[in-house]
C-alpha cells in the first residue's frame, strides 16, 4: 500500500462490486478491529478491517448477535476450500492491495447466494465451524472436551433461532 492509498481507498476499489451488482451501502466506521469499512444490505452486514497488519472479513446476518458472526476464511474454511497459509496472520502493508483482490474475489465466487441475500445456508455454516472448533480444542489437549461455557450460547442460538430458515 503506497503512502497515497488508504485503507478505505483499497476497500472501496476490490469491493465497490458490493455496491454496483448486490445493492450495498457502505460506511467507515471505528471499530474495536482498527480502520473498518462496512457494507450493509438489508439481509447482510460485511465489515472489512484491519487490525495490526491483519485483515479481516467479518460477515453477519442483519439483525442478528454477534454471535452468528462468521470471518469469511471461516466460511471458505466450512466449505473446504483451502486458504494458502500466506493469507493467515499478518501483512505487509505493500500486500493489502494483492489480498484485498483475493479476497473480493472469494467473496463474491464462494459467498453469492449470502450477498443476493439467501442466509438459508447460516446457521449450518455456524454448525460446521462449532463442530470444527471443538475438534481443534479435542485435538490440541489431546482429547478434552471444550468448555460448554465457550459454544454454549452459540449452540442454542443454532437449535432456536428461526429467522435464518
Amino acid at each position: 500500500m503506497n503512502k497515497e492509498t488508504s485503507f478505505p481507498d483499497l476497500i472501496k476499489k476490490n469491493f465497490n462490486f458490493l455496491l454496483s451488482e448486490y445493492n450495498f451501502m457502505m460506511h467507515e466506521k471505528n471499530s474495536e478491529f482498527g480502520e473498518t469499512v462496512v457494507y450493509q444490505s438489508p439481509r447482510l452486514i460485511i465489515q472489512i478491517c484491519k487490525d495490526r497488519g491483519s485483515l479481516f472479513i467479518l460477515l453477519l446476518p442483519s439483525g442478528e448477535p454477534e454471535l452468528a458472526q462468521l470471518g469469511l476464511l471461516n466460511i471458505l474454511e466450512a466449505l473446504s476450500f483451502i486458504v494458502p497459509d500466506d493469507f493467515l496472520g499478518p501483512i505487509a502493508p505493500d500486500q493489502f492491495d494483492q489480498s484485498l483482490a483475493s479476497y473480493a474475489v472469494w467473496l463474491k465466487q464462494y459467498c453469492e447466494n449470502l450477498l443476493r441475500g439467501n442466509l438459508s445456508s447460516w446457521k449450518m455454516l455456524l454448525k460446521i465451524n462449532l463442530d470444527r472448533m471443538k475438534k481443534k480444542y479435542t485435538s490440541a489437549t489431546k482429547g478434552k472436551q471444550l468448555p460448554k461455557r465457550i459454544y454454549q450460547e452459540l449452540e442454542e442460538y443454532i437449535k432456536t433461532n428461526r429467522s435464518l430458515e
